[in-house]
C-alpha cells in the first residue's frame, strides 16, 4: 500500500509502472525487475524461454546447456542425446573431417551383426547378380562392380560397411557413377533393391567431398537460422520419407 500511495501522489507520467510481483516476493519486501532471469524471450535468460542464445537450462534455444541446438544434454548438437556432441563432424579448411564413433549410436543405426531386422534393410545381395539392366542414353558411364573409393568418399564407404551392404545392387551399379558425373538420371525398379542407396550414395559423396555451402550474411536476428540444404529428396507419402530419412541418418553417421 505504501508504494500505491506513492504513485497516486506523483504527477502523471512520472509513476512508475512495475510489473506484477508475487505474493511471496511482496511480502518479504523484495521486487521483481522487468528482466527476469528465469524465463521469457530472452538473449541471455537463466533458465527459460525462446529462441535464446546463451540460457541455461529449457527452451528451445542455441547454445543452452539444458536443450535444443547446441545443449549439452540433447536434440541436435548435445552431449547426451541427438546427433552432436563429438560425433559430428566438422569442415576444416577445405576438408571433411569425420566426428569420432559412438558404440552406442552404432547400435542404434545399425544394430548388432546378428540381428535379422537390421541386415542390410531387408536386401538379399545374391538375388541380384544375373538381373539385367537396361541403361539408355548418350555415352552412360560404366558400371561398378563394387564399393570403392573413389567414385565414393572414404567416410560413406565405412558408414555402407556398417549397414552391412556388401555388394552394389544392380541400380546402385548405374546410379553411382552416372550421378556421381552429374548427369540427370531416372530409375525404375522393384520395391527392395536398393533405389534409396542408389541416390544418397553418390549424393552424399560429393556433399562430403564439397562441404557445405557458405553460410548467408546475417539479417540481424541472432535468434533464427536459415536453413540452406545441400541436397532436396522429395518423396509421395510420409511413410516413404520417413524411410528414406531413417536410411540417411545411417550414411550420414560422423559427417
Amino acid at each position: 500500500m505504501t508504494e500505491l500511495a506513492e504513485q497516486v501522489s506523483m504527477p502523471e507520467g512520472q509513476q512508475r509502472r512495475g510489473g506484477y510481483v508475487p505474493p511471496h516476493i511482496r511480502n518479504g519486501g523484495g521486487r521483481r525487475g522487468d528482466s527476469a532471469p528465469r524465463g521469457g524471450f530472452n538473449n541471455g535468460g537463466g533458465r527459460g524461454g525462446f529462441f535464446r542464445n546463451n540460457g541455461d537450462r529449457g527452451g528451445f534455444g542455441f547454445g543452452g546447456r539444458g536443450g535444443g541446438f547446441g545443449g549439452n544434454r540433447g536434440g541436435f548438437g548435445g552431449n547426451r542425446g541427438g546427433f552432436g556432441g563429438g560425433m559430428r563432424g566438422r569442415w576444416v579448411d577445405g576438408k571433411h573431417v569425420p566426428g569420432q564413433r559412438n558404440e552406442r549410436i552404432e547400435l542404434e543405426l545399425f544394430g548388432a551383426p546378428e540381428d535379422p531386422s537390421f541386415q542390410s534393410s531387408g536386401i538379399n545381395f545374391d538375388n541380384y547378380d544375373d538381373i539385367p539392366v537396361e541403361a539408355s542414353g548418350e555415352d552412360v558411364p560404366e558400371a561398378i562392380t563394387e564399393f570403392t573409393s573413389p567414385p565414393l568418399d572414404s567416410l560413406l564407404l565405412e558408414n555402407i560397411k556398417l549397414a552391412r551392404f556388401t555388394k552394389p545392387t544392380p541400380v546402385q551399379k548405374y546410379s553411382v557413377p552416372i550421378v556421381s558425373k552429374g548427369r540427370d538420371l531416372m530409375a525404375c525398379a522393384q520395391t527392395g533393391s536398393g533405389k534409396t542407396g542408389g541416390f544418397l550414395f553418390p549424393v552424399l559423396s560429393e556433399s562430403f567431398l564439397t562441404g557445405p555451402a557458405e553460410k548467408a550474411a546475417n539479417d540481424g536476428y541472432s535468434y533464427q537460422r536459415k536453413a540452406f540444404p545441400t541436397a532436396v529428396v522429395m518423396a509421395p507419402t510420409r511413410e516413404l520419407a520417413t524411410q528414406i530419412f531413417d536410411e540417411a541418418k545411417k550414411f550420414c553417421y560422423r559427417s
